[in-house]
């Protein structure tokens, strides 16, 4: 007698159930991605679990932005198993209006702010945000602390992003650190209204920040809650800064848990030092070769990081210092200016690949942006005062072709929502939530 299989949600491909015809027919006609998924069968096939992995996470961002009743996808409908939340998802099965979970509120606020030239929905802090707030769709995971995101003008400079070329990096910092001054004291408030003199007992403080972010956040922190700042009797109440990719990185371990360090090579690209107390409450999770966070003294990064920061440019940090880079370059190697032309040349690509063993197709996209139409690039006494810097000597070509293979690096400061080795398997987004979610006071 053969014994009776346990019932499962169809997860494989194979598992039937009767209402699987009309939940390809559902797909394929409100979603393009789901095109061909309907075979007019019951049964589950591997385009439709496929598109059900897609399907998952953009419902759980529309009912994470409200424009989606709930519930959420589960974290088995996330990865294709056809269960009731994809169901009534799809309309298969109707609503049910279960009585609303009543959560505490807690006085615990997460601040965060995005990168270069992106909005306050995405990056690694918005990611760490939504996990501590609400579970990013995995009910679980919420911790039920204030995600608040900050607003400020985009800045496209230490990336290659967009942004208004009108604004400097420091202008575009400093507008973030008033809206965080802002909205730190919208919070004292919501906090008071809720708990009354107690208030300063109970709120607490996240910071995060990535990129250019990074490094407005803790200059931000600091000038608020360093020594006479307007909240420097509420610096006991921070629990940490969680910062990706800065550019204002200590040299030295990176601190990537409460008790979890590793080590990284150079520093941030800014050279700025900041009292013990900040750094002993900074978390600095580094990709290993992040361009920023770990700029080494071989290379003249640091020195082209003091100059970008006062440029209103058009050209990303990369671009702009290739631009620096180049009549040093070519006056070393013997380029004549027409080898030069259009998008730099292949010949004289190809002399500067072969002589700094910086990738041929590298060097051309980033000469592209500094040839492009309107493209605003370094003031020219820049370069003058570059070129007069005793970089024609051994020594200072030396860190000219240290520089040039620095800059790839700006492919691992994108690395943060991939599992890497220096975080153990996890991705940078993950160790942020895990910091967060195993600090105890």
């Amino acid at each position: 007698m053969t014994a009776p299989t346990t019932w499962h949600p169809p997860k494989d491909v194979g598992d039937r159930d009767a209402t699987i015809s009309d939940a390809k027919h559902e797909l394929e006609r409100q979603y393009g991605y789901a095109k061909g998924v309907d075979d007019g069968t019951d049964v589950y096939t591997q385009r439709f679990g496929d598109v059900l992995k897609t399907y998952g996470p953009r419902v759980n961002d529309q009912v994470r932005q409200g424009k989606r009743q709930s519930p959420y996808i589960s974290e088995a409908g996330l990865k294709g198993v056809y269960d009731w939340t994809v169901k009534t998802q799809l309309g298969i099965i109707p609503r049910s209006n279960p009585a609303p979970v009543i959560t505490e509120w807690r006085p615990i606020f997460f601040f965060s702010a995005p990168g270069s030239g992106a909005n306050n929905l995405v990056g690694p802090s918005s990611d760490v945000g939504n996990l501590v707030s609400d579970g990013w769709g995995q009910p679980g995971r919420a911790l039920h602390v204030n995600h608040w995101r900050l607003n400020f003008p985009i800045g496209g400079y230490l990336g290659l992003m967009g942004g208004d070329p009108g604004l400097s990096y420091k202008e575009v910092i400093a507008a973030e650190g008033n809206d965080l001054e802002l909205q730190i004291g919208l919070a004292i408030e919501e906090t008071k209204r809720r708990f009354g003199d107690r208030w300063i007992d109970v709120i607490e403080f996240w910071f995060s920040g990535y990129s250019q972010s990074a490094d407005g956040m803790v200059k931000a922190v600091l000038r608020l809650f360093g020594d006479g700042g307007k909240y420097a009797y509420l610096r006991h109440r921070i629990n940490g800064l969680i910062l990706f990719g800065n550019p204002a990185r200590q040299p030295g371990l990176c601190r990537i848990g409460r008790n979890l360090w590793m080590p990284a090579p150079g520093w941030g690209i800014s050279r700025d030092t900041f009292p013990d107390w900040l750094n002993a409450i900074t978390y600095s999770i580094t990709t290993v070769g992040d361009m920023y966070a770990c700029a080494e003294d071989n290379t003249l990064l640091p020195g082209f990081y003091d100059w970008f920061v006062e440029a209103e440019t058009s050209l990303g940090f990369i671009a702009y210092s290739t631009a620096l880079l180049l009549p040093v370059l070519t006056s070393y190697l013997g380029i004549a200016g027409p080898l030069l032309g259009g998008i730099f040349g292949g010949a004289g690509a190809q002399v500067i690949a072969l002589a700094t063993g910086v990738a041929l197709p590298f060097l051309s996209t980033v000469i592209g942006a500094v040839n492009a139409p309107g493209a605003v690039g370094p003031d020219p006494e820049f370069v003058r005062e570059l070129s007069a810097q005793g970089l024609m000597t051994p020594q200072g070509i030396t860190r000219v072709f240290g520089t040039l293979r620095a800059l790839p690096g700006i492919q691992t400061h994108g690395e943060y929502f991939i599992p890497k080795p220096e975080f153990g398997g996890r991705t940078g987004v993950q160790v942020g939530y895990d910091i967060v979610a195993d600090f105890r006071r």
